[in-house]
């Protein structure tokens, strides 16, 4: 058994696209949106763990490490992490493209603080604010097990040279459509507008001055510590594998 924590923003999608066609589709999806089953494992999961175990190559989603430590505690945990302002730019991006496309269909910034704040331009740090948990994200996902003891670490910016060691280390194969390429799912690039105001409106409420980048990165050291870990693990992997 296989768990795999997908942190937002963090090429979960495109993993789990692999995982799942590579294991004959024997992947448990386990989301959310809201996050509201990140903690708490379902009782049904608890009393049906030996067969999901057996049955399933493994399980695929948005919650945390503690989530099934004691469930499954001889499985392999595995992530991907990605640089921390990177990641929360993404994911700013990411929920200003919600909020501008669900104005158009109305409603979403009425109810909503944090979506009515984007939609007002309130950028990148005060946004960051409405939800600092954003900024640990990576933090908050692994807490529970030194990153030194996950069985495997993706780094999305080494994400080749991963995928690679990973084949090997777990003798898998792709099974999917698009074997021989490496292709982006679920990226910026797929965004669609309903028109070009829309477009514009977006590329707009997103553009993040420089001082914005540097003072985020100030705000989140221990994600920046987190990923400049996995960085130095990954690396030293890589090599003892390559010496």
């Amino acid at each position: 058994m296989n768990v795999f924590i997908h942190i937002p923003k963090t090429a979960g999608t495109f993993l789990g696209y692999l995982f799942d066609h590579g294991s004959g589709r024997r992947i448990f999806w386990d989301y959310s949106a809201d996050y509201s089953t990140a903690l708490v494992p379902d009782p049904d999961v608890v009393a049906s763990a030996d067969f999901i175990s057996r049955w399933f190559w493994g399980i695929h989603g948005h919650f945390f490490y503690t989530k099934y430590a004691d469930v499954f505690p001889q499985a392999r945990f595995m992530t991907c992490v990605r640089h921390p302002v990177d990641r929360v730019v993404s994911q700013f991006k990411h929920e200003v493209y919600d909020a501008v496309c669900h104005e158009s269909v109305g409603g979403l910034a009425e109810d909503n603080p944090k979506s009515r704040g984007l939609l007002e331009g309130c950028g990148l740090i005060d946004w960051l604010m409405f939800d600092p948990s954003v900024g640990n994200a990576q933090v908050n996902h692994l807490s529970g097990r030194r990153l030194e003891d996950y069985d495997f670490l993706f780094v999305q910016e080494m994400l080749v040279p991963c995928w690679a060691m990973f084949r090997e280390e777990f003798s898998f194969s792709r099974g999917d459509p698009l074997v021989g390429t490496f292709p982006s799912i679920n990226s910026a690039e797929d965004r669609k507008f309903g028109s070009e105001a829309q477009r514009h409106r977006y590329k707009t409420l997103t553009e993040i001055p420089r001082k914005d980048l540097e003072q985020l990165f100030l705000l989140i050291p221990e994600e920046v510590a987190i990923y400049e870990a996995a960085v130095r693990l990954v690396t030293e992997r890589l090599e003892r594998r390559s010496a």
